[in-house]
């Protein structure tokens, strides 16, 4: 069961070697720091730049000034200007908890909840929504592709968290900037660059970091390079590095054994060039590089419905590992500064994207109380690559009273898909392809060389009525077309075709000098893509098959929300309703008159739209300051979501599958000082409650017991220091009490109690 030893000893030394590869030419390119610093300072960037112009100090655990954001509005805002609520992660938050993957850092913020099916993979249920009902983003860049699923979509675990100078979610729906999947709302990712590497005095600079992980025995490795040559130009940054991480079996609470197989491997490399050619022109080139190896979905390794029950029951697979997982982009893009009463600036950015996805499945069964292994094993791999355009403008009035944001955009989804069955009897391998015309398609998941396109037009306007009243209107077409040659037994070709008109207004009012409110209608939409036309595959439950016959879901959203100030203090609450119409989502079905599909004889289940489904939520974050210069941050959010739905020719009401349950997180964080140096000492907490509400695929779903997850709380302390002016320190002790908990909807328990340590170098 999983990986042979022979076969992974040779991975990670390919792997090992392919980083030291990466870390030898930064070092090697960027060459050794003329200046020294104990800490990591952000440049102004040029103007023009999407990056934060104000440096935000991190000095406690919340931004004293309000962090400017680009992701709600296409370009750079306060957060109080908004009337969407957001959420922002900086840097220093990333450094300073354990992360092994990039989603860890959400943990704690309003409104989401992060799901792991596996250790090696996380999604973000953002306002109960996840999979192709919320938009992934790097540096503005689509990561949703044709082919991702309704459920958790795990593809920002392919985003190395060392490269990455803040995260910023968008909780609430903005189809109106960003077309289809944007319901739930958007997670950006914003990477790093020479301005925040280097101090203003600084040509270059080279710093390491090592993080151990006492739950899985892992450990990550990161080396990056940055330098600023002001002779090329008008001044050329080049940053660039490498990271390589390795992760063992993960052990939970409650002194249950280790979970085999979950452990993983990956490495990254990256490189990023700034020019600013004249004044009033800059182009930044970037390039990403992420891998992993040999990522075990452990919830089909066993039947684990019960966290209580050691070793779980046994699962519907003896092998089920996703290798390779991988993702390239390359992005290149141009800011240049106008003088026009309709042009300020224009960004024009283009880019490609590869991601890929293979899975070795072979199944088990249990014959007279004996796990008998499958003779079959099966290999998909399926590749997505992506090209993308964005050109968009900007226009500012004299008097800063008016800005309006315009664009256009485009992208191309095409499928590189292949299959087989190899016979592990006789070593035979068989093709796998679906005949459609007489012509045989190669397939994975999907049928090769399936096409998903879409263009949009979009304009926001920010206009401020009066001095506290600012009005945010917005509005997008949408269009998107999608062909497969699906397979004659599945119904045949399919050419899909949708458009959409999407909307939003705000208001954001400063009723008083220490009270902003804030009032927003949304329609968003989310057309059918490759997933939901065109798998065939497996699924918690059973085998999903083809619909061709899929319509695109409607969502409206109402929200209101306030924030209040009081001197260091700081109240934020959000209400929120959002309602779903023409809701994609399983059903029991048959294919040729059988429930049942497969030589594994698993049941049918359909993607059709089955009804509708509303969520209702409340957010809230707090802010206060604690005796001693201490800071608490605290937040809670409760959801309830409810379908209304026809299932086997009845309309029913039943739970929305995937509502997180209520979940409250607190921070308290001190300064310390340790022999003269600075040092901080900080108490988590998350709690949440049960779920016991559950929707249809909740109740297929192996990963969700039966009766629902219980509720648990989880306590931690963490301490920092700058040891040294060259390095710093961060360690802590997670799961103190040794909680056995599983995040709902997870295919893996929570970490138990272990250590963690960062070291960070900067000579």
């Amino acid at each position: 069961m999983g990986v042979g030893p022979k076969w992974r000893i040779e991975m990670g030394v390919r792997s090992r070697l392919r980083f030291l590869g990466v870390a030898a030419v930064a070092i090697a390119t960027l060459g050794q720091p003329t200046g020294r610093s104990g800490g990591i300072h952000a440049q102004v960037p040029p103007p023009g730049d999407t990056v934060p112009k104000d440096t935000v100090p991190h000095d406690s655990l919340t931004f004293r000034l309000d962090p400017v954001v680009v992701t709600a509005t296409r370009t750079d805002a306060t957060t109080s200007e908004l009337a969407v609520a957001v959420s922002v992660v900086g840097r220093a938050h990333l450094v300073e908890q354990p992360a092994r993957l990039l989603l860890d850092a959400l943990v704690g913020e309003p409104g989401i909840l992060i799901q792991q099916t596996t250790a090696g993979q996380g999604a973000a249920i953002v306002r109960a929504l996840t999979g192709s009902h919320v938009l992934l983003m790097v540096d503005g860049v689509r990561l949703n592709n044709g082919t991702f699923r309704q459920g958790p979509s795990h593809y920002l675990a392919t985003v190395d968290p060392e490269t990455v100078e803040r995260i910023e979610v968008v909780r609430g729906a903005a189809s109106a900037l960003y077309g289809s999947d944007a319901i739930g709302g958007v997670v950006n990712v914003i990477t790093r660059r020479s301005a925040n590497l280097l101090d203003p005095s600084e040509r270059s600079a080279v710093q390491g970091s090592y993080t151990y992980d006492g739950a899985t025995r892992g450990s990550r490795v990161r080396i990056t390079g940055a330098a600023a040559l002001p002779g090329v130009l008008r001044g050329l940054e080049v940053s660039g590095g490498g990271s390589y991480s390795t992760q063992g079996d993960l052990e939970p609470g409650g002194g249950n054994p280790r979970q085999e197989p979950t452990g993983f491997d990956h490495w990254g490399g990256d490189l990023r060039f700034d020019l600013r050619a004249t004044p009033r022109l800059a182009f930044d080139l970037s390039l990403n590089r992420f891998e992993q190896e040999s990522v075990p979905r452990y919830d089909r390794y066993v039947d684990f419905r019960s966290p209580s029950v050691p070793e779980g029951g046994f699962g519907r697979s003896a092998r089920y590992v996703f290798d390779p997982q991988d993702r390239s982009l390359i992005r290149l893009r141009s800011r240049s500064l106008w003088n026009g009463s309709w042009l300020s600036s224009l960004s024009i950015t283009v880019s490609y994207q590869n991601q890929t996805e293979g899975r070795s499945i072979q199944s088990q069964s249990v014959e007279d109380g004996v796990v008998v292994p499958s003779s079959r094993l099966e290999y998909r791999f399926d590749g997505v690559r992506s090209l993308a355009a964005d050109v968009q403008a900007q226009a500012l009035a004299a008097d800063d009273s008016r800005s309006l944001t315009y664009g256009l955009e485009a992208w191309d989804n095409r499928t590189d898909s292949r299959g087989w069955v190899e016979d592990l009897t006789t070593g035979d391998r068989t093709p796998e392809y679906r005949l459609s015309g007489g012509v045989r398609v190669p397939t994975g998941r999907f049928p090769d060389d399936s096409r998903f396109r879409g263009l949009g037009a979009y304009a926001l306007l920010d206009q401020k009525l009066r001095e506290a009243v600012r009005l945010q209107v917005g509005g997008r077409w949408s269009g998107y077309w999608l062909s497969s040659r699906v397979g004659d037994e599945f119904g045949g070709d399919v050419h899909s075709r949708s458009t959409d008109l999407s909307g939003e207004v705000g208001l954001v009012w400063s009723a008083l000098p220490d009270l902003d409110l804030r009032a927003r209608f949304a329609q968003a939409f989310r057309a059918p893509n490759i997933y939901d036309l065109t798998l065939v595959g497996d699924v918690p439950g059973g085998v999903a098959l083809p619909n061709p016959n899929i319509q695109p879901e409607q969502s409206y959203t109402l929200e209101a929300g306030a924030t209040l100030r009081r001197g260091g203090s700081r109240l934020d609450l959000t209400a929120y309703r959002l309602r779903i119409d023409g809701l994609i989502d399983r059903v029991s079905g048959s294919f040729r008159g059988d429930t049942l599909f497969g030589p594994d004889s698993l049941r049918v289940l359909l993607v059709d739209n089955v009804g509708d489904a509303t969520v209702h939520g409340l957010e809230a974050s707090l802010t206060l300051p604690l005796p001693g210069e201490g800071t608490l941050r605290a937040s809670a959010f409760l959801t309830r979501g409810d379908a209304k739905v026809v299932r086997d020719g009845e309309l029913i009401e039943e739970p929305l599958s995937r509502v997180p349950p209520p979940t409250l997180s607190s921070r308290a964080r001190w300064p310390l000082t340790f022999f003269d140096r600075e040092a901080w000492i900080e108490y988590f907490m998350v709690a949440a409650g049960e779920q016991t509400r559950l929707g249809f695929r909740d109740e297929l779903d192996s990963r969700i017991q039966e009766g629902g997850t219980p509720g648990y709380h989880v306590h931690s302390v963490r301490v920092g220091t700058q040891a040294h002016e060259a390095f710093s320190v961060t360690a802590g002790i997670e799961n103190i009490f040794d909680e056995l908990y599983r995040i709902h909807g997870s295919g893996i328990d929570g970490a138990g109690r272990h250590l963690y340590f960062r070291l960070d170098v900067r000579p």
